[in-house]
């Protein structure tokens, strides 16, 4: 989908991304886990999170990363980058805390371009510790 090209297709355009409906995947499942590699600030192998063809099913763009478990106690900093099959469309940098008897999970902003229906989407995750850290995703995106 390209840029609209004159005034009456921009009110179109930003009417259907403003008001077309919101969703997240993977939809009523746990969420996708990424592994980074066991060097630090290495990018672990790619993790699908929307499959190619049965995923989204209209043109669509990602505007936040949920975050819904990590295998680290906190404390780590993490690289997570979004693939359109294995182009990079997005990446985001972000720390955990260790705080102790408390879990708490965060959405992470992101803005990538919108792609079409049936798009692959994968992530890779690196981090700033030694281990096969991982992050348990789902991604919260709007349709057009």
């Amino acid at each position: 989908m390209g840029i609209p090209d004159n005034g009456v297709k921009d009110i179109h355009y930003i009417e259907e991304h403003v008001h077309n409906v919101a969703a997240v995947y993977p939809t009523l499942a746990a969420g996708v886990t990424v592994t980074s590699a066991e060097t630090a600030w290495v990018e672990g192998d790619y993790a699908e999170i929307i499959p190619a063809s049965t995923g989204v099913t209209s043109e669509y763009d990602i505007h936040w990363i949920n975050l819904e478990a990590e295998s680290s106690s906190g404390g780590a900093i993490y690289e997570l980058s979004l693939y359109a099959a294995t182009t990079e469309i997005a990446r985001v940098r972000f720390a955990t805390i260790d705080v102790p008897a408390t879990t708490i999970f965060h959405s992470f902003p992101v803005m990538t371009p919108v792609e079409p229906a049936g798009t692959q989407i994968q992530a890779k995750l690196a981090s700033s510790t030694t281990d096969a850290d991982t992050l348990t995703i789902s991604l919260s995106y709007h349709t057009y």
